[in-house]
């Protein structure tokens, strides 16, 4: 094709008759240059995101992570689960085998493909005694790997306690008997060379046992065990009791006992109550515990926690009942998780001193509250009030003691709590100032405060509890000799007799 052709073929292309020039040879170098250079520009970013998609997936040398995150505390009669979280960011698991290694022996309890998974979860189920194991320790060994070129693996090893057997307890000690509110004390011997906990279940409540030296050295025998009990007056009904015992990887073993509870009367009281005290007294309790009352009434899916007017007689009372009912419990639960503790032995011998001071209310009194000469409000109480006696405002310890907690609460106000060992303590409210700090002994008869009108008091006044681990008891059991001997002594001294230790004669009560 000569020039002439050269030029009409170009100009049928571009669609014009118009003449036009031929591109030169260097400008198409040129061209033929950027579009090479794009190009390979381009296979290198494919490749080199493609090599890392690669060795992300296929070269990674990470092993899978492996976190324990359900563990029980061994392997006994119920049932237990174990779990495992499994997880590898990069290649993905593959599969996963978990082995139980015992006396030498191995054996394959689980194998699980994860076909790239990049999180799982396994759980291993040993179903009580038919878990196919030795009593004993069993290793528990979890392998994971990876899909990677390597074939990445990690191992996470748990050791276990394996026990079938449930602990032993019998019943020492024969009568128990008590009122309603009142305490009992319990000895028996509990048999487990792993023994956790053991006491009395009465309900859903639980009185732990403490080893019996505590109660008296003379039983020395490391299987004796004692435990005060209380039945609270606040039941309405009083649910079946039961001496209880669970070892260390939860195995439970149980024995019924002789017992009795006489019902308690419940004397009726009422209290006046005046304006001043419900906006000053009452309204500041309320201001104090609104943060905690709001968050309690939101979990209840309540829309509002007050129903009335600001200001109003309506919402004295209403506030009034808010204290009386929430806040009394919240400051109850409070309190008695304070009082939940291990103090093994016991620092009373005899009863407790009695607290001084002029009766207002005693313990399982009915107080019904009135405003305006309308009943708003009741409560049954769980200690006594005391008015100062003889221009004395002192308050003074009945036992020796260790100081669990001195601080304010919204109902009983400034508060001292006095752990005297075995589950007994001793609650001293009300206080105007107290004299004594968390964590101090203190000795029977010692001044710990003075009486004052904190907390929803409308005069100076001691308010005195005593309670059984947490829940609050009789207080006049516990000063009364005679209750105390036949109780606590007599017991004693029939469970050394029972078991052929000597017992000193007692001396006239």
């Amino acid at each position: 094709m000569n020039q002439n052709e050269d030029v009409e073929e170009f100009q049928r292309e571009s669609g014009s008759e118009a003449p036009q020039k031929k591109p030169s040879r260097r400008r198409r170098k040129l061209f033929v240059s950027l579009s090479i250079v794009i190009i390979v520009a381009m296979v290198s970013l494919i490749a080199f995101f493609g090599w890392a998609e690669i060795y992300t997936r296929q070269f990674e040398p990470n092993p899978p992570e492996i976190s324990a995150i359900s563990v029980p505390r061994g392997i006994g009669l119920a049932p237990v689960t174990v779990s495992f979280d499994l997880r590898d960011p990069g290649a993905g698991l593959d599969e996963v085998v978990v082995r139980t290694k015992q006396r030498g022996k191995s054996r394959e309890v689980l194998r699980q493909a994860l076909d790239g998974k990049r999180a799982a979860r396994v759980s291993i189920d040993f179903p009580g005694e038919k878990s196919d194991l030795e009593e004993g320790v069993v290793e528990l060994e979890v392998r994971a790997f990876d899909r990677s070129f390597w074939s990445n693996a990690a191992t996470k090893s748990l050791s276990l306690k394996v026990d079938f057997r449930r602990p032993r307890v019998e019943v020492l000690s024969s009568q128990h008997n008590a009122r309603q509110g009142g305490s009992q004390l319990i000895i028996y011997r509990a048999i487990d060379e792993d023994l956790a906990l053991s006491g009395v279940k009465i309900g859903d409540e639980m009185f732990p046992g403490y080893p019996a030296r505590g109660l008296d050295r003379d039983f020395s025998e490391s299987t004796l065990y004692a435990a005060i009990f209380a039945v609270d007056l606040r039941h309405e009904s009083v649910p079946p009791m039961q001496l209880y015992a669970e070892d260390s990887v939860g195995n439970t073993g149980g024995a019924s006992f002789y017992y009795r509870v006489a019902s308690r009367s419940l004397r009726p009281t009422k209290v006046s109550l005046g304006e001043e005290f419900m906006r000053q007294t009452v309204a500041s309790i309320v201001e104090q515990n609104l943060s905690v009352l709001e968050a309690e009434s939101k979990r209840m899916g309540e829309p509002a926690l007050f129903k009335t007017q600001r200001g109003s007689e309506e919402r004295l009372v209403e506030q009034f009942q808010l204290v009386n009912d929430r806040v009394r419990k919240l400051n109850d639960e409070a309190i008695s998780s304070l009082l939940q503790g291990p103090r093994f032995e016991r620092m009373w011998e005899g009863p407790l001193g009695r607290p001084v001071g002029t009766l207002i209310s005693a313990f399982g009194d009915r107080i019904s509250y009135s405003f305006r000469s309308k009943d708003i409000a009741s409560t049954i109480a769980t200690g006594f009030e005391l008015g100062p006696r003889g221009g004395s405002e002192d308050v003074f310890a009945v036992a020796d003691g260790v100081v669990t907690f001195s601080e304010g609460f919204g109902v009983p106000g400034r508060v001292v709590g006095l752990d005297h060992g075995l589950g007994l303590s001793t609650i001293y409210g009300s206080l105007d100032q107290a004299y004594v700090a968390r964590g101090e002994s203190v000795r029977s008869g010692q001044r710990i405060g003075r009486v004052g009108a904190s907390g929803l008091t409308r005069t100076p006044r001691l308010y005195f509890e005593v309670r059984v681990h947490g829940v609050p008891v009789a207080p006049e059991e516990w000063w009364e000799s005679r209750w105390f001997y036949d109780h606590i002594t007599a017991k004693i001294n029939e469970v050394k007799q029972s078991l052929g230790m000597a017992v000193l004669r007692p001396i006239d009560r």
